[in-house]
């Protein structure tokens, strides 16, 4: 009987240590181990967590983020394989026995993000820092790390800069949608012709500065970048030159700087730099550079977003573009015939359409089938629509003018 029950508990302790190494790796990863969808590495004081997401469909992700009960897309600050997404979820995240630290899936090559030499002891870990690090146990030699590698999020000890000898750059890039990780169109770094300053980019046109960094603050007036909260510490040497970012130690709420797909800086608190007047019909903030605009329109035009269903089909750019919600928005402006666009997929808000003019029907927000499309304001046409009455009242006046001559 004894021996029965003994044979018993030693079945569950077995169960119990399978569960439990099944599920959490703590925060190390050695070679000879994997985690997989439903693992995760926790760091040292439960900081952070690494494993696989997945936001919208079958699209699979590694990525880490902050050990909290926010949505995943709400508390991510580093996604592995942004543009190479595994579509389920057989993602194996493993060191093999060369030392190289890779992602293994069902269908597909393996994504390798980091190849070292042949035989190489090596180990992982996630630090409380949320930076994921990849050392050579002989020696405790750093060969990788993912800040080195920064997403969309800025966390403290992060830097943004250049290598001058490899041409390596630390920045942000936005996502392409609001659940599409995929590299989009607005980058966050240093400015590669004045390296004492910040900037967002939009493509390859500069889209907004900091202005100049002094005693840890830039001179912009811009909101919340230069509180007391964030510090930005110019560094330069022989190989690198880069801006450190570190928070004060009072900061209560996870210190993160995000840039988002429309191309706004964001704390937890909200907005710090948001240069979109065009979707809210606000003024823009400091240091917003102004948009290029053909003839036919106006700063001063502005979309205003309906949730609705056009009766009619407008043009559709091709999915193969991967165009973003602002990218959509410029092909409008640049239309001098645009009078309305939209997001062809809206949970994503990517994709493009546009009209050349308004359908006479469009539905209200009760339609199953409705998503959110901006409707243009012309400054231009509002101000020919107000110079019509009065020629209106010259033809008139003329009018009236020979009636009364024709009676005399």
């Amino acid at each position: 009987m004894a021996s029965k029950v003994r044979n018993v508990i030693l079945c569950l302790l077995c169960l119990l240590l399978f569960a439990w190494s099944s599920s959490s790796l703590l925060e190390t990863l050695v070679q000879g181990q994997e985690v997989k969808d439903g693992d995760e590495l926790v760091s040292a004081q439960g900081n952070f967590k690494l494993g696989f997401f997945t936001l919208e469909s079958n699209n699979y992700y590694l990525g880490i983020w902050y050990n909290d009960n926010r949505q995943r897309q709400d508390n991510l600050v580093w996604v592995a394989n942004r543009d190479t997404p595994i579509f389920n979820d057989s993602g194996s995240l493993t060191i093999d026995d060369n030392g190289n630290l890779k992602i293994s899936h069902d269908g597909g090559l393996p994504i390798v993000l980091y190849s070292g030499q042949e035989g190489g002891n090596t180990s992982a870990v996630l630090l409380d820092t949320g930076n994921f690090v990849l050392r050579e146990l002989n020696n405790s030699e750093e060969l990788w790390q993912s800040f080195d590698y920064p997403s969309h999020i800025l966390v403290p000890g992060m830097k943004l800069g250049v290598n001058r000898i490899t041409g390596h750059t630390w920045s942000l890039t936005s996502w392409r949608g609001v659940v599409v990780p995929d590299l989009g169109v607005f980058t966050f770094g240093m400015d590669s012709n004045h390296t004492n300053q910040l900037v967002i980019m939009w493509h390859d046109n500069i889209y907004w500065t900091s202005g100049s960094l002094e005693r840890g603050h830039f001179t912009s007036s811009f909101s919340g970048i230069s509180d007391s909260y964030y510090n930005f510490s110019y560094m330069s040497n022989e190989n690198e030159t880069f801006f450190n970012y570190s928070v004060e130690t009072s900061f209560t709420n996870s210190p993160r700087l995000m840039i988002d797909y429309l191309g706004r800086l964001s704390d937890d608190r909200g907005p710090l730099v948001d240069c979109i007047s065009r979707f809210s019909g606000s003024s823009k903030m400091e240091r917003c550079m102004p948009a290029q605009l053909p003839e036919c329109r106006s700063p001063d035009d502005v979309f205003y977003s309906h949730f609705t269903f056009m009766y009619s089909d407008g043009f559709k750019f091709s999915e193969s573009e991967n165009l973003t919600l602002m990218d959509c928005e410029a092909k409008c402006l640049n239309n001098c015939s645009c009078v309305a666009y939209a997001s062809t997929i809206e949970d994503a808000q990517t994709g493009c359409e546009i009209w050349t003019s308004t359908p006479a029907r469009f539905n209200g927000s009760s339609n199953s089938n409705g998503r959110t499309i901006y409707f243009l304001n012309s400054a231009i046409a509002n101000k020919e629509e107000n110079r019509r009455p009065n020629r209106w009242w010259r033809w008139l006046i003329m009018a009236v003018g020979a009636i009364i001559i024709s009676l005399y």
